[in-house]
């Protein structure tokens, strides 16, 4: 278990980052692949699904115990955020998806409430990334000019390169960026970006 999202099954079961899932409705886990484990996860909504949980360290057991769990559809909002004393924002992107560029939009406006934002907490603890053109538009949300980011493929596709636009542009208040070593893809592209841009 990497992410344990709240409000989800998993979370409200008590599901922790690490956990292990060692057997599902009963198949062992120990030589299957991630998509055959993710096939016996999913399933119909309000159907059940026992997983088997080894955990180690504080909190742990030996061995392994069953948690039920009953599917249902899952929508993971992907930014957060709350206004922090002295009008500094703190947002956090969970992962990068099709509306997040959206809901940060809609969380910065709704911190603007009582007046501009002094500075800004951007939290890409955790996040595993997700679509490229949303982390583009994140950084450029943030930077006036400048590349965010260029992929490069075979010589035929040649080179593409994403560039920060000054329309839109958030004020140049501070910014403390939050990542750690499950911050992968997209956010390192919105870490890198900023960085690299002071």
């Amino acid at each position: 278990v990497m992410n344990p999202m709240p409000g989800t099954p998993a979370g409200r079961a008590g599901l922790k980052k690490n956990d292990r899932i060692v057997r599902i409705n009963g198949e062992s886990t120990l030589n299957m692949g991630l998509t055959e484990a993710v096939n016996h996860l999913r399933g119909e909504k309000g159907s059940k699904v026992v997983v088997y949980i080894h955990r180690d360290g504080d909190g742990g057991w030996t061995g392994q115990k069953p948690f039920e769990l009953t599917r249902e559809v899952n929508h993971v909002e992907s930014v957060t955020h709350k206004l922090l004393d002295g009008n500094i924002g703190y947002v956090r992107i969970k992962q990068f998806q099709a509306n997040t560029s959206s809901e940060l939009d809609a969380a910065l406006l709704d911190m603007k409430k009582n007046g501009e934002l002094k500075g800004l907490v951007l939290d890409l603890r955790g996040n595993p990334g997700g679509l490229l053109d949303q982390a583009a538009r994140v950084a450029d949300k943030f930077l006036a000019d400048g590349p965010i980011v260029a992929t490069v493929g075979n010589p035929s596709e040649g080179r593409e390169e994403k560039d920060a636009h000054v329309d839109g542009t958030e004020p140049n208040y501070p910014i403390v960026l939050l990542a750690n070593g499950s911050s992968a893809s997209a956010s390192e592209i919105v870490a890198g970006a900023m960085k690299n841009h002071d």
